[in-house]
């Protein structure tokens, strides 16, 4: 079983973080995490996260799964990019502070936005999964009739969650809006100096493969896209 973190993030709102202790072969003793950062408003019990725990346990590695502010059972609150980036930041920054040598960022669709965004030198590898890596200059296009109307008339979007979630509905914050047209993600990519392994389909609807082809020429040498 998990432990069950608390993580305070730069706005002092509670992050709720699962963290899998990492087989130690030998007697090895680890300070090696790897960092699952979540796609936009999932829960840390995605079943996706449930998979590579169990996969990155067995390697050695210690794992955190945890909910940004505003989702799953972290504090409430409006989402924009800025503040997922900066919850990102606050996880990394909790396990630099206790020890942790060696961190790597696996970042799941607006997660891998989020990796990107956040990296610093305490991560010395990412994978990104379909991630999120340019402007969309029409972000308004992927959401229902209902939720626009919301947007219209209070200017914020909600999202309800499917039945038996542990939030029945997440907020976007109008200004979320404005950063997925205007966030500058060519100075972001440039940024990374940790190789980097993009896994991304052909046939993705949402996030087209050639964002990651024209992201991978501005990561550092060493990365890669799969």
């Amino acid at each position: 079983m998990p432990e069950r973190v608390v993580i305070k993030n730069d706005r002092q709102l509670r992050l709720i973080a699962d963290v899998y202790a990492g087989e130690r072969p030998g007697g090895r003793v680890g300070k090696r995490i790897v960092i699952l950062a979540p796609g936009l408003t999932h829960h840390r019990s995605d079943p996706w996260n449930d998979l590579y725990s169990s996969r990155l346990t067995a390697a050695g590695f210690d794992v955190c799964a945890f909910d940004t502010s505003g989702c799953g059972e972290s504090d409430d609150d409006q989402i924009t990019i800025r503040k997922h980036i900066a919850d990102l930041h606050s996880v990394l920054s909790y396990f630099w502070t206790r020890g942790y040598e060696e961190i790597g960022v696996i970042g799941f669709s607006f997660g891998g936005l989020l990796a990107i965004w956040s990296w610093n030198t305490w991560v010395k590898a990412m994978a990104l999964i379909d991630p999120v890596t340019h402007v969309n200059p029409d972000p308004l296009s992927r959401f229902t009739a209902e939720e626009l109307q919301e947007y219209d008339s209070r200017g914020i979007i909600v999202i309800k969650k499917p039945a038996g979630s542990v939030r029945e509905r997440v907020i976007l914050d109008r200004s979320w809006i404005e950063e997925r047209k205007t966030l500058d993600y060519q100075t972001a990519l440039r940024r990374v100096q940790c190789p980097v392994k993009i896994i991304h389909g052909n046939e993705d609807a949402l996030v087209p493969i050639q964002d990651s082809i024209e992201a991978l020429k501005l990561l550092p040498a060493g990365s890669r896209l799969e």
